[in-house]
């Protein structure tokens, strides 16, 4: 089990430097977050509990950043290379002092998925080796130029450069290293003391003691100019899409969703900050529809679907900044069902104004109950079998389920008709309802669908009070 890493940050940047001015750039932001922080958050993530960061020019500012950064939760320790001009095999020696074992070892100006390196780290490693994560995807590099090529035989590592005329595989920057690296770096220094990490790598691949581990299915980038950073940026903001989006939120809900949370990035905000002002924009929809007023019914089914979109922005910026938590995805759900319950409260009693009769009190009380029904199935199965507090671990289950059903070649109903339970789609449609002054036509539907909701729960979760819950681990909030 690997728990060190080693991250590089001594270099100036200088290609970035030119285009964006005298920051650091292990300091430059990408999607929100410093690239340095960035790597860091990144390895914690794939289980690294204490980092050793490589600074050089303008270390201080990138040390005073780090230091008291209460979301990084891994031991840091800060090694100063002041001879930061020379290649990047110098800034790892430096490293040594501070490492006890096998490593990881990463570039600050390269930005992973986090499965990447989970994946590198997951590698076999034997006495004496090095293994390399490689991209074969020789097609797909942003920039051509700048990348270090491998040349790879049996997964073997045999030769690597960026000069390379014949190669298979890029150097994504990510290792994980035995101390046998130091050894390798120190036998090729020059007789000016430098040496760069290629050298060092390529005298091992010489002994057959580098092995690729293909990280092609996986974001990587080298971030060295600003065009590499805007690239870096649009492919991090493409993946925060999710499988379980709907077709609203496919077509329409996630391009708004992404563009408010750049402007949220931009502003700082966390996630579970951003959750608190969907939640207000939410409240005050239910009390808007609540009047019975067209304007205000108008104004509230807007803000609904405006709260939708929103909706997606704090599960973005906490994907963007590697910030997601247990805490935030119960506030996140609880924050939901309590904007549901709120614009409901507010449907029956904007149509009960418009209508002024008893049966809509009737309807709106059995639709309440469905409600009860619902919220009790969904917070049992969240509490008790998913190890999330989102409700997305329903979907992905349902979703399996009907998987399942197709495989063996079961007619599932109930697939046909979830759509409507998701709320890109009943969000849209109860703005539009609200835009045509329709409100009662709201109740008789949220009726329908609240109680079919619960129905198709059940029809899928089956076995849902089956289960020895003593056996069962809860994943409630932590």
């Amino acid at each position: 089990m690997i728990h060190q890493a080693v991250i590089l940050a001594a270099g100036n940047g200088s290609r970035l430097q030119r285009s964006q001015g005298d920051v650091p750039k292990p300091l430059r932001k990408v999607a929100g977050l410093s690239l340095i922080k960035r790597a860091i958050l990144t390895a914690q993530r794939a289980g690294i509990t204490e980092v050793v960061v490589v600074v050089g020019y303008k270390g201080e500012q990138i040390v005073q950043a780090l230091k008291n950064d209460r979301s990084i939760k891994v031991r840091l320790q800060f090694v100063n290379n002041p001879n930061y001009e020379k290649s990047n095999g110098v800034s790892l020696l430096a490293a040594q002092p501070c490492i006890s074992s096998n490593f990881l070892l990463m570039m600050a100006d390269h930005v992973f998925d986090p499965k990447a390196i989970q994946k590198i780290l997951d590698s076999t490693l034997n006495d004496g080796e090095v293994v390399l994560g490689v991209d074969k995807k020789l097609e797909e590099i942003f920039d051509l130029e700048d990348v270090t090529k491998v040349q790879l035989q049996s997964n073997r590592v045999v030769a690597i450069g960026k000069d390379l005329s014949a190669y298979n595989a890029y150097d994504t920057g990510a290792f994980v290293c035995t101390p046998a690296i130091f050894d390798s770096l120190k036998s090729c220094l020059d007789s000016a003391g430098d040496v760069s990490l290629s050298q060092g790598i390529l005298s091992l691949a010489k002994e057959r003691r580098v092995r690729g581990c293909d990280l092609s299915g996986y974001f990587w980038q080298d971030v060295d100019t600003a065009e590499a950073l805007a690239q870096a940026e649009r492919v991090l903001f493409k993946s925060v899409k999710k499988s379980t989006d709907g077709f609203i939120s496919r077509h329409l809900n996630r391009r708004i969703s992404i563009a408010i949370s750049r402007v949220f990035l931009k502003m700082g905000l966390s996630a579970n900050q951003v959750t608190v002002f969907v939640t207000l924009v939410g409240l005050l929809s239910g009390y808007l529809v609540a009047s019975g007023r067209y304007l205000e019914v108008a104004i509230g089914g807007v803000l609904f679907q405006l709260a939708s979109i929103m909706d997606g922005c704090d599960g973005e910026i906490s994907k963007l900044k590697l910030s997601s938590s247990k805490f935030g995805e119960w506030f996140d759900t609880l924050s939901d069902n309590l904007t549901y319950l709120v614009f409901l409260v507010g449907v029956s009693m904007g149509a009960h104004r418009i209508l002024h009769g008893k049966l809509e009190v009737i309807e709106a009380g059995l639709m309440f109950v469905g409600v009860g029904i619902l919220f009790f199935l969904l917070m049992y199965y969240l509490l008790y079998y998913a190890n999330s507090g989102s409700l997305t671990s329903l979907q992905d289950d349902l979703n399996e389920e009907d998987r399942r059903s197709s495989r063996d070649g079961v007619f599932s109903w109930t697939s046909k008709v979830r759509f409507v339970m998701k709320r890109d789609f009943f969000a849209f449609f109860f703005m539009l309802l609200c835009l045509a002054n329709q409100l009662p036509l709201i109740l008789h539907i949220s009726f329908v669908g609240i109680n079919l909701s619960w129905i198709v729960v059940l029809a899928y979760k089956k076995d849902l009070f089956r289960t020895d819950l003593s056996k069962v681990k809860v994943a409630g909030p932590r």
